[in-house]
């Protein structure tokens, strides 16, 4: 499996729509409570680094993370574009042995599942399939 950095403009996007989607996750203790919206800047830094992280992981490197600006202008995506973009990103940023339990992680699969939410059909699907 190979991994790389993904774009600011990637990685910006997801927490664009975070943001704008009001995500929210409650890490290890439900009192500890990170909201992405007001903490767009730190969230897209948590994210980079997890994926700087992973790459020096795979490749057996120690560069340093350089950081990302957050652009509150990056795109606007779809919730299947934004679905499809936190595959990318967690795919290449899961190589190191703390990925699973990241807070990174985490942050993406609550991000994940607001956007299935959002897609077309979800709220009238029914919730059972009866017997």
């Amino acid at each position: 499996m190979s991994a790389f950095i993904c774009s600011d403009k990637h990685i910006n996007s997801i927490v664009r729509f975070a943001s704008n989607t009001n995500a929210v996750i409650y890490s290890g203790n439900p009192s500890l409570r990170w909201c992405v919206s007001g903490n767009e800047r730190h969230t897209a830094s948590m994210l980079h680094a997890e994926n700087v992280k992973s790459v020096n992981y795979r490749y057996l490197q120690d560069a340093p993370d350089s950081g990302i600006i957050y652009d509150h202008r990056a795109p606007e995506l779809r919730p299947i574009e934004v679905i499809k973009a936190i595959d990318c990103l967690a795919y290449q940023s899961c190589e190191h042995p703390d990925w699973e339990l990241s807070a990174a992680n985490e942050l993406l699969k609550e991000i994940q599942r607001k956007a299935v939410s959002l897609l077309p059909g979800y709220e009238s699907a029914r919730w059972e399939i009866a017997a």
